[in-house]
This record gives C-alpha cells, sequence and structure tokens, in this order.
C-alpha cells in the first residue's frame, strides 16, 4: 500500500506537465432531481459526480467515456422514512454535437449530449436493500463556457427493477483539466 502513496506525487507531476489544449479530463458535479418512482423511494434531491475522459472528433463531434455515482436520499433531501436511498454508479459512452463548429476551434457554445451505460443500482426501501446492474441512457444540452468549463441539463432514465422506473433530471457543472 506504501509504494502506492508514493506514486501519487509522480501522477501529479505528469498532469501538471501536460499541455493547456486541448484538454482531455475532467470532473462533472451535478444536483440530481428525481421524478417519478424514483423520487417516491428517494426523496427530492441528490447528488453526483463523475470524472471523464473525452475526446474531439471531427466536425463538431466528440466521444466522451464517463464513470461516476450518484446519491439520493438519507440526508440530501431526506426519504421518505430516513432510510430510504438509492445509490447508482454508472459507466457511460456519450456522444457530443456542438452546433457551431465553424465558427469557434475551441468549440465554444451549445451542444447536444446523449449517453448510454451500465448503471450499478443500490435501492433501500424500507430498510431492505437490493442491488442490480441495469442498461440506462441520458439525453440533454450543454454549453461550453470556455475551453475548460461547461455547463449541462438532461434527462436520465434507467429501470433498476421489474415496475420501477428511474427517472431524474440532473444540472452539472464540468470542469476539464
Amino acid at each position: 500500500m506504501r509504494p502506492a502513496l508514493w506514486l501519487c506525487p509522480v501522477f501529479a507531476l505528469a498532469l501538471g506537465a501536460q499541455d493547456a489544449d486541448p484538454k482531455y479530463m475532467g470532473v462533472q458535479a451535478r444536483l440530481d432531481y428525481p421524478i417519478g418512482d424514483l423520487k417516491d423511494a428517494s426523496g427530492p434531491v441528490g447528488l453526483g459526480l463523475s470524472i471523464f475522459l473525452e475526446h474531439q472528433l471531427e466536425d463538431g463531434y466528440a466521444v466522451r467515456l464517463v464513470g461516476g455515482m450518484d446519491v439520493m436520499g438519507k440526508g440530501l433531501g431526506g426519504g421518505l422514512t430516513g432510510d430510504d436511498r438509492a445509490r447508482v454508479f454508472h459507466f457511460d459512452v456519450e456522444g457530443i454535437k456542438f452546433f457551431r463548429p465553424d465558427e469557434d476551434p475551441n468549440l465554444l457554445g451549445p451542444y447536444l449530449v446523449a449517453g448510454v451505460g451500465a448503471y450499478g443500482w443500490e435501492l433501500t426501501r424500507g430498510g431492505n436493500s437490493t442491488r442490480t446492474v441495469r442498461w440506462g441512457g441520458s439525453v440533454g444540452f450543454g454549453y461550453r463556457m470556455s475551453t475548460s468549463v461547461d455547463a449541462e441539463i438532461r434527462g436520465h432514465y434507467s429501470s433498476p427493477e421489474s415496475g420501477f422506473n428511474a427517472a431524474s433530471i440532473s444540472v452539472g457543472l464540468g470542469y476539464r483539466f
């Protein structure tokens, strides 16, 4: 375990030595607003955090690999009993289409984002917990404010159990480095 700690400064120096542009890696923090069955099971608000790798393609397209976690309920707006909550770990592949690729070489401005991925759910309701892995997807709009900062609003959908539709709307802020 200790040798891994000695490698942290090496990795930090390597990240600091990267070119300023283009920026491929990033983090995104978001507020989640569950709707439907998910709101009934977890409460009115959630928080999420993701890391991503983004690769620019030609003609204003990009592809993004995303891994992250969202937590809803239990101290984040309160579940129905205080023990009700939902956690989801996700790995997604997303496509991005910038609306004005010819006007700005940095691809600043609005874009459309859509993704599909594997969602690992943990639902706790009334003290009983279930875990499943299911497919899910998202679609939304974003705005690239600078070469480092994006804002997004999107809808998410997955079905962690038969008859249970997990949908949410999220508002996120991303930072690329």
